[in-house]
């Protein structure tokens, strides 16, 4: 739990306390990382994708296949972190 991710998730989270992220066991913080990596991700790729606009191109379909997959990996860590929460761990 490196001081730069912590970071990083309490940029993504602010409602989350930093001591709560900081007591979160390994695994929840790495499920919690990858959420919030996968949100700015897909955030990016929406921009590129709505910056190529309507062309029909390559990069256009290749970007399409990259979100629907970061869609998946999001989707993952969320219900990783909805077993956690049901499991008693306070998390936001």
């Amino acid at each position: 739990m490196q001081r730069e991710d912590i970071e990083f998730i309490k940029e993504r989270f602010p409602s989350i306390p930093t001591a709560r992220i900081r007591g979160l066991d390994q695994n929840v913080f790495n499920d919690l990382y990858d959420y919030a990596a996968g949100l700015e991700n897909l955030e990016g790729m929406q921009r590129q994708l709505r910056a190529i606009g309507s062309k029909n191109n390559s990069r256009q379909q290749e970007l399409l296949e990259e979100i629907e997959t970061e869609k998946m990996e999001i989707a993952e860590s969320f219900q990783n972190l909805k077993g956690y929460a049901q499991q008693g761990v306070k998390i936001f």
